[in-house]
């Protein structure tokens, strides 16, 4: 059997229609296919993707904290949240130590394959 690129389209929009929020948290513990959620979230991170585009079998998300958002946080993990708040990716990052003087832009690309 083969999925066709029509078909794996097909699932990039409707990941894409659905996506709506990104948020930060300060957990550095690794990633497991398991998460549903950060596993310490920073509430005040949550707000709507400033953007998302998609091409052949990619989405592409950007999600911005302001330099009013976060300060005195050190930020780890990141992730992409669907309409009904759960959670499509989860990763960690190296710690950045959130203050005044930092806008933070996360943009992530997820690839939908047939290989």
């Amino acid at each position: 059997m083969v999925l066709l690129d029509v078909g794996m389209n097909k699932i990039r929009d409707l990941i894409y229609d659905d996506l709506l929020n990104g948020q930060s948290g300060t957990s550095g513990t690794v990633p497991g296919i398991t998460n549903t959620v950060l596993l310490s979230p920073i509430a005040s991170t949550l707000s709507a993707l400033s953007s998302k585009s998609i091409t052949d079998k990619r989405i592409t998300v950007a999600h911005s904290i302001s330099s009013t958002t976060a300060n005195g946080q050190l930020l780890q993990e990141f992730g992409v949240t669907f309409t009904d708040g759960t959670f499509l990716n989860r990763v960690v990052h190296a710690p950045i130590s959130k203050n005044n003087t930092l806008e933070i832009d996360y943009i992530t690309s997820f690839f939908i394959n047939n290989g």
